[in-house]
């Protein structure tokens, strides 16, 4: 590898220097001269963090009471160059207290204003030692920027010291057997499964992918190359680490594992009533495999309809707009009242072939005839049966989000207002590898229940501004509909 470390200073947000892009300032210096004692082409996103003048080092300070967000400390690269280049960045860091939350390295590449990728180390193991964190990220001639800094969740007090940036050699490899059984295992599955594969240039990427890991010596040395791979084959395609797998069906927490519990992190819908006729529900992303977590939101989702149903509610607004996903088949289950029996969409080709339907009944959600996502309670059946439905969509309504957008076309008591979907409107299906990592490759386009195929941005029926001086348009615009 060769070592790139600087100590000049920058004020712009996106440095170029010529024809080449460089981090700064690696190793957080501060000049004594700052009345703002911060460490110059530095951003640190949170009130609660600060900069040791004398240390050269930036202290995080997480508190979830008081702040909202966490903090991150955070540069950002100009990227202009046509090779394919790898970087490993690494940064020290050490936990001031014991308590420290969660505390990983992170990076994003950009084209434009759309991400590409989004990359982040193994947590910092929770001791009184400075430690080294490090990744690698891939840059192409797609990639306009990248950004890369060290994030700290939950509470706690966090020391971060000592970046480096590092340029891998990219060479003719000569891998171990094991190594080349795994990267035709992915390429196998890809060649043969991925939409669009006609149009991929198959040679080209695995070419690359070899280039990438000419350094490799395990499998773990292959992840952030067949990562960077996925998202080449599908902006939607993922490649999920052995131990996020893990995270997410809840088996890294013996507790959780062991017993019919849920996820603490898991985060439920809410709702309340709007006026006499009308109930507003907001419904978030699900980022889960674990089924009594799943279970847990479809069924406290139909208690929250239950709850606020009344005689007299005939309208209901469904708040879509924080749902960037995850896993749509408690979703499903949960607004199920609204959907009524039946078939509500497909995964399936642009052409409406090789259809494989989404269904609920008073069960829960289904995929075909398998029942994926059970109710445990009885299932909750609106008091008005013809009630009116206005769905609320926008720029952070992404995939699984965007699956219970398109439930809801083709609905003749239904609107949707807001602004377009984040366009990731297609069909992930899961690929386990020989490891325990995970393919989540991208095979189809979601249908509505006319079969019309979807695949890019969901528009809705009436494009609203989200606020205008403060007001949540959208939603007055979608009450006002409704109480027509």
């Amino acid at each position: 590898m060769t070592k790139i470390v600087f100590s000049l200073f920058t004020l712009s947000i996106c440095v170029q220097m010529l024809s080449a892009q460089l981090a700064l300032n690696l190793n957080l210096t501060i000049p004594d001269s700052l009345s703002k004692k911060h460490p110059l082409a530095w951003d640190i996103s949170n009130n609660a963090s600060r900069a040791e003048t004398q240390l050269d080092r930036v202290e995080l300070q997480a508190d979830t009471n008081t702040y909202s967000g966490f903090p991150m400390l955070s540069q950002t690269v100009c990227h202009t160059g046509q090779e394919l280049r790898k970087l490993r960045i690494s940064a020290r860091v050490k936990p001031i207290d014991h308590d420290s939350g969660r505390a990983y390295l992170y990076a994003h590449t950009k084209a434009g204003e759309s991400y590409i990728q989004a990359i982040s180390s193994p947590w910092m193991e929770k001791n009184d030692a400075w430690q080294q964190l490090e990744l690698f990220i891939i840059l192409d001639v797609r990639v306009s920027e990248y950004i890369f800094g060290v994030a700290l969740e939950g509470n706690g007090r966090l020391w971060v010291d000592e970046f480096e940036v590092e340029e891998v050699s990219l060479q003719e490899p000569e891998l171990a057997d094991s190594l080349r059984y795994y990267i035709d295992t992915f390429f196998s599955i890809a060649r043969s499964e991925a939409l669009g594969r006609e149009a991929i240039d198959w040679d080209r990427l695995e070419r690359d992918v070899l280039m990438l890991s000419s350094e490799a010596n395990s499998l773990v040395d292959l992840h952030p190359n067949l990562a960077y791979a996925a998202r080449r084959i599908n902006k939607h395609s993922l490649f999920v680490l052995p131990q996020v797998v893990r995270q997410w069906r809840g088996e890294d927490n013996d507790e959780i594992a062991n017993r019919k519990t849920f996820l603490p992190s898991m985060e439920f819908s809410s709702g309340r009533r709007i006026n006499s006729r009308t109930a507003y529900i907001s419904m978030p992303g699900v980022n889960s495999g674990h089924e009594p977590s799943l279970q847990k939101f479809a069924d406290s989702l139909q208690q929250l309809i239950r709850e606020l149903d009344s005689p007299e509610t005939d309208s209901w607004v469904l708040d879509l707009r924080n749902n960037t996903g995850g896993n749509c088949w408690p979703m499903l289950a949960g607004v199920g009242p609204f959907l009524g029996e039946g078939v509500c969409g497909y995964f399936m080709n642009m052409d409406g072939s090789d259809k494989t339907a989404w269904r609920y009944n008073s069960q829960g959600s289904f995929i075909d005839t398998s029942l994926v996502t059970p109710l445990s309670q009885p299932a909750y059946t609106l008091l008005n049966a013809q009630a009116r439905i206005a769905v609320i969509t926008g720029p952070r309504t992404g995939s699984s989000g965007e699956v219970v957008t398109i439930a809801f076309r083709a609905m003749d008591h239904v609107r949707s207002f807001g602004q377009p979907t984040a366009g990731y409107s297609t069909t992930n299906t899961s690929f386990f590898m020989p490891d325990g990592a995970m393919l989540l490759l991208t095979i189809s386009v979601y249908g509505d229940r006319e079969s019309i195929a979807y695949g890019e941005e969901v528009e809705p029926d009436e494009i609203v501004d989200q606020s205008i001086d403060g007001k949540d348009m959208a939603l007055e615009r979608a009450v006002e509909w409704l109480n027509q």
